[in-house]
């Protein structure tokens, strides 16, 4: 069974997973190719499974058309091998284990035993030229719109579809989402979907001029993605959520305000002391500016501000959490009395909760009234559990003294 967070192997991905990618294969599948090259574009928010879907494909076409040629890119090589390359060699896991392959990595080259193969490309030095001598059978182009001309996508659709053996003329592109006035929107999504003259090249040299439709584009959500992590949807819907993000600064930086002058007192060092008191008054200006922005938010949306700040003062954690020994220095700092949980609720949430008058509040939705309770129960535990950590610390002090 795929656990959330891995990429699942080939022989595991189901598109069902993830609700819009069945839709996208169904499309690439019934798409009539005599109308030339198929463009599918791939726009959605961070981790919403663009680039796995992207990787299924490009492996797929090779292995169901020996002698494929698909070619991957990106506008620099390392973000290329970080990204797009590295989804494809999870996808298919190691040489010989599923699929028979080679990987060259000097040549950034994948060659499959069908004589299908995959060759990474990148054109920074915007020598777009190179693509003319390749006859592709598809191409994926990652991150779109981070080029700010059209030009590699120009020189690549040039070169799709030589080859007769393939029947698929695929040019695959994912991005996310970018401004309107972006050359991608005017060429490519204001397009998508539309009937248009299609000129097929006969034989004779002469032009057939056909009707269809030959560019599709899927939108995807970082929520439809289950492979990610529970944690990584937290946290970009805490550094995407406007509101969310206010909530966590304005706790965060009075946090660290409060730490860096306690470490200060803590150091007894004279110098230590001044620079932790300077780092501190700098924090308070930072704090100081996230909080009255969050409370001018609040008259403005109050139920989705209290949701919010709920979600943030329930789910808080300092910088740092994520270091390895965090819990040890944690727990040094609280018994230092530099951060614990009383200093935690006193000088850091209540001040916010009674700044932002969150029990005060009226009008509210149904769901901001609903997390306004659910941060009272959350409160009452929070100050038991500062009176448990006061006593504690209260003892081994004492036996300290003994």
């Amino acid at each position: 069974m795929i656990q959330q967070g891995d990429i699942p192997l080939i022989t595991e991905f189901d598109p069902n997973d993830v609700k819009w990618q069945m839709e996208a294969i169904d499309a690439i599948a019934d798409f009539d190719y005599s109308l030339g090259v198929h463009q599918v574009l791939f726009s959605g928010s961070v981790g919403s499974a663009k680039t796995l879907l992207m990787a299924h494909l490009i492996v797929k076409h090779c292995l169901e058309n020996p002698n494929a040629w698909a070619g991957i890119g990106r506008l620099t090589m390392t973000d290329l091998k970080d990204t797009l390359l590295y989804v494809i060699l999870e996808h298919i896991g190691e040489e010989g284990y599923i699929i028979d392959y080679d990987h060259n990595k000097t040549r950034a080259e994948i060659t499959f035993c069908n004589g299908s193969k995959i060759s990474c490309f990148s054109w920074h030095d915007k020598k777009y030229k190179k693509f003319r001598s390749y006859p592709f059978t598809l191409f994926a182009i990652e991150e779109l719109t981070e080029n700010d001309t059209k030009e590699a996508y120009e020189a690549i659709l040039m070169r799709l579809g030589r080859s007769r053996g393939v029947r698929e003329k695929l040019l695959l592109m994912a991005t996310n989402p970018d401004e309107p006035e972006h050359w991608v929107f005017e060429t490519i999504v204001e397009k998508a979907g539309l009937v248009q003259d299609i000129k097929i090249l006969q034989d004779d040299g002469t032009f057939l001029v056909r009707k269809g439709i030959t560019i599709h584009v899927f939108y995807s959500l970082t929520k439809d993605n289950i492979f990610l992590d529970p944690s990584y949807h937290d946290f970009l819907e805490r550094n995407l959520d406007p509101l969310r993000g206010l909530a966590y600064v304005s706790l965060q930086e009075v946090a660290t305000r409060v730490a860096h002058r306690n470490t200060g007192r803590y150091s007894k060092d004279p110098v230590a002391d001044e620079i932790m008191k300077r780092i501190s008054a700098d924090e308070n200006l930072h704090a100081t500016f996230y909080r009255d922005i969050l409370v001018a938010a609040s008259k403005l949306h109050p139920s989705a501000t209290v949701e919010a700040v709920v979600a943030e003062i329930m789910a808080f954690e300092m910088p740092g959490a994520g270091i390895r020994g965090f819990r040890r220095k944690a727990a040094q700092m609280a018994l230092a009395g530099i951060y614990d949980t009383r200093v935690h609720l006193d000088q850091i949430v209540m001040p916010l909760v009674k700044r932002l008058r969150i029990f005060e509040l009226e009008g509210l939705s149904a769901e901001a009234e609903t997390a306004r309770t659910d941060l009272a129960d959350f409160l009452e535990d929070l100050k038991a559990s500062a009176k448990r950590h006061d006593e504690r610390r209260a003892r081994v002090v004492a036996d300290q003294g003994e």
